[in-house]
């Protein structure tokens, strides 16, 4: 798979003359490069509902994320509105990825017009159940027909085949054309009526302009008719370039920006700290909608205490921000008080926005006013909140996905959305990443050779409390092992203490349970391993290097966490290097762990004995001792 998109000019100066003749030498997809925003859809694998991602996150655009812009309500009101049918054709799972348009010019470029319901398809992904990709589809032919299922606009193809001899030429002399004097032609001469008569002389205009005199961004090339030894490339419009080079940055405003927001930051922690929490009882059945209505809660106090301090403040949005499509969804705030405050006052819904953007998650880096003391205060206070808002939940020591991206490797939710919109980079900026691409690109082959050979026996997977094994587990073994022959290693999930109350079994109860169920099992389970919580880095590494996981049994409720840290693995270069016929299973959910332990608490000694395996009933005595202990739940 390709490494990211590298500028054609540049692979040219690093590769060489040899390299392009051979590059040009293979089957070649070429697409106008929009000026849009990247915006991707998926149907999720469990719920069969479908999900919204900004960018190619795998993270789905969340119930803040909407209350904060309505950036991306066209889009999502698109296809909420696709009958029924149309979404029973989607494959679950398949990562389908558009351009967006909220209008005629998003970004820079002004267009002639906005594409079938603001999208362009672009890509598809097309994963397996680990949310590994196994290819993209690029042909035109595939993607026409999956844009008019769809009803948006089909992708912007300009050329697919391979390149005659007469088009190498014209576009190695591009190439060969130093930058300052493409500058000067493409003032006066028109770059895509220029690269649109070499490579398909027949267009007489482009997907969103009416012909071929109208600026675009550039063009990709794709060389490679499949997705391995895939090479990315793009030419950018000369003048688009050199647009985006002169747009200068006022830094010194960005500087007031930055101390007038980090003040207010430290100022609304240190006002949150001073509420006696308990008056804000949380309310919502998930987290998100607790987190709203919290936030609403004690943003009236805030109003109600200091409004006339924040009356008439400016806080320097970006002008960007100040565009309706940027503006605070109010048909997602659910306090009326609150939404009176935003309506009458404008600095108070700013005030708002920030307070809602900035305690849903932990902060990390330090900037200015914002020391690494201010953090670690700051972040206290995120914890108490999040603390507060957990209280009768649902809780686990298996993970969610949003709990691992806050602890674990990859990029921490407070540095996955620092603004809503994609931006023309600076020349610097655009400068600087072209070499960090490239030096990727040349670290590539030393990383291969460092990387460990994985070697293991080959064994699927089980990960869960075991609070006890049930009758349950064992199906899921038996599912399994149906599926591919293989035994299975179970993985226990036990922090040590039993805050969450869903852990009372003591870890040397679970322990010798697992051993009886180990013998019981007929080699179908072969052992067990202990993890403290169950994330997928710390879980492959406690089997390694005695056993590689190849089929992951998951229930319904902790699939889709699993699928998406699995597919963050992957976009990170399958850093945990899993096997490449790796699969999660979706399992059955036929028991509860907690009707068991309900069943034990009660001394209803018939019905435990119907739920769990022979060996486990053994162990009601022990089982019920230690439950015992634990009928009053300590209290996070």
């Amino acid at each position: 798979m390709a490494h990211g998109i590298l500028h054609l000019q540049e692979i040219y100066k690093k590769k060489g003359r040899e390299f392009i003749d051979k590059l040009f030498d293979t089957y070649v997809t070429i697409n106008e490069k929009l000026d849009g925003s990247s915006f991707s859809v998926e149907k999720n694998t469990v719920s069969k509902q479908v999900e919204f991602f900004k960018r190619n996150t795998v993270s789905p655009i969340s119930l803040v994320d909407r209350t904060l812009v309505k950036y991306y309500e066209n889009p999502i009101a698109h296809f909420n509105s696709l009958s029924e049918d149309v979404i029973n054709k989607l494959p679950a799972g398949w990562r389908f990825g558009f351009e967006y348009f909220i209008n005629e010019k998003p970004q820079e470029i002004v267009y002639d017009r906005v594409p079938k319901n603001h999208l362009v398809l672009s890509y598809i992904h097309v994963k397996n159940g680990a949310g590994k990709i196994l290819r993209t589809i690029q042909e035109k032919e595939e993607l026409d027909h999956w844009a008019d299922l769809l009803q948006v606009e089909r992708s912007p193809i300009i050329f697919q085949g391979v390149l005659s001899d007469d088009q190498k030429i014209k576009v190695l002399e591009f190439l060969d054309t130093p930058f300052d004097k493409l500058t000067e032609k493409f003032k006066t001469e028109s770059f895509v009526k220029y690269i649109v008569s070499v490579l398909n002389p027949e267009l007489k205009k482009t997907v969103l302009n009416e012909d071929l005199t109208k600026p675009i961004e550039g063009i990709v090339f794709r060389f490679g008719s499949g997705d391995d030894n895939v090479v990315l490339a793009k030419m950018v419009d000369p003048m688009f370039f050199e647009m985006a080079r002169q747009k200068v940055s006022d830094k010194d405003k960005d500087s007031v920006m930055n101390d007038i927001f980090y003040i207010t930051l430290i100022d609304l922690a240190n006002f949150l700290e001073s509420l006696n929490f308990n008056k804000f009882k949380p309310r919502g059945r998930s987290f998100e909608e607790r987190y709203i209505n919290f936030i609403c809660l004690a943003f009236n106090e805030l109003i109600k205490e200091k409004g006339d301090y924040y009356e008439g403040v400016d806080f320097n949005e970006p002008p960007f921000m100040k565009k309706k499509e940027f503006d605070i969804n109010l048909d997602f705030i659910p306090d009326q008080v609150t939404k009176d405050h935003i309506m009458k006052n404008d600095s108070f819904k700013k005030l708002f926005k920030i307070m809602l953007a900035s305690f849903r998650k932990r902060k990390k880096k330090a900037n200015g006013a914002f020391t690494q003391d201010v953090i670690r205060q700051f972040n206290g206070t995120v914890d108490k909140i999040n603390n507060h808002l957990s209280q009768g939940l649902k809780e686990s020591e298996i993970p969610t996905f949003g709990e691992f991206l806050s602890v674990k490797g990859g990029r921490r939710m407070e540095e996955e959305e620092e603004e809503e919109i994609e931006k023309t980079p600076t020349f610097a900026e655009f400068k600087s990443k072209m070499d960090l691409l490239n030096k990727e690109e040349e670290d590539a082959e030393e990383k291969k050779v460092n990387e460990i050979k994985v070697k293991g026996k080959r064994v699927n997977i089980i990960v869960g409390r075991f609070q006890p094994f049930h009758n349950g587990h064992m199906e899921m073994v038996g599912e399994m092992h149906s599926a591919n022959g293989l035994p299975t290693v179970l993985i226990i999930v036990h922090p040590g203490h039993n805050r969450s109350g869903m852990s009372p079994l003591e870890e040397s109860t679970v322990t010798s349970m697992l051993n009886n169920i180990r013998s019981e099992s007929n080699g179908k389970v072969i052992d067990y391993k202990i993890v403290k919580r169950g994330y997928i880095n710390d879980i492959v590494e406690a089997m390694r290097p005695q056993y590689e996981p190849i089929l992951w049994g998951v229930g319904t409720d902790r699939v889709n966490g699993y699928k998406m840290q699995l597919e963050l693995n992957y976009k990170k270069g399958n850093e945990i290097k899993l096997n490449d016929k790796f699969q999660i299973m979706e399992t059955k959910r036929t028991m509860s762990g907690t009707d068991v332990r309900k069943a034990i608490e009660e001394d209803r000694f018939i019905d435990f004995q119907n739920m769990v395996p022979r060996t486990v009933q053994s162990m009601y005595t022990i089982l019920r001792k230690d439950i015992e202990k634990y009928k009053q739940p300590v209290k996070l």
